[in-house]
């Protein structure tokens, strides 16, 4: 597909992450991981980064995955990468997969997070 057709596409996705149902919300997350960097733009990584804070575990855990394969460019990567480490949560699972998302991105700055969860 063309890079404006994905546009649209992730435009009209990132709307289904304000559904009421937690699982039309994580099927979007879902479509924008496989959009990998063609929804890289900063209006819908900032949305994805919104479902950080959902109400419902698994909505969290996804827009975690989707940020990891998303990503964002240069200007956005601090940002997305930040937003990822404060949503180090108790759970294990959660744990490990914001620590697969910051090494997807490579986020560098936070690289001692990783150490310290390997101890």
């Amino acid at each position: 597909k063309s890079a404006a057709a994905y546009e649209g596409l992730a435009g009209d996705v990132t709307q289904l992450l304000y559904d009421q149902s937690p699982e039309v919300r994580m099927a979007a997350c879902q479509v924008l991981t496989d959009m990998g960097e063609a929804a890289a733009e900063p209006d819908f990584v900032n949305e994805v980064i919104e479902r950080l804070r959902d109400d419902h575990l698994g909505v969290r855990r996804m827009a975690i995955i989707a940020l990891g394969r998303i990503g964002g460019g240069e200007n956005i990567r601090q940002d997305v990468s930040n937003e990822l480490a404060a949503a180090m949560e108790g759970e294990v699972e959660t744990q490990t997969l914001v620590l697969q998302s910051l090494t997807q991105i490579g986020a560098e700055n936070h690289v001692h997070m990783v150490a310290d969860m390997l101890q």
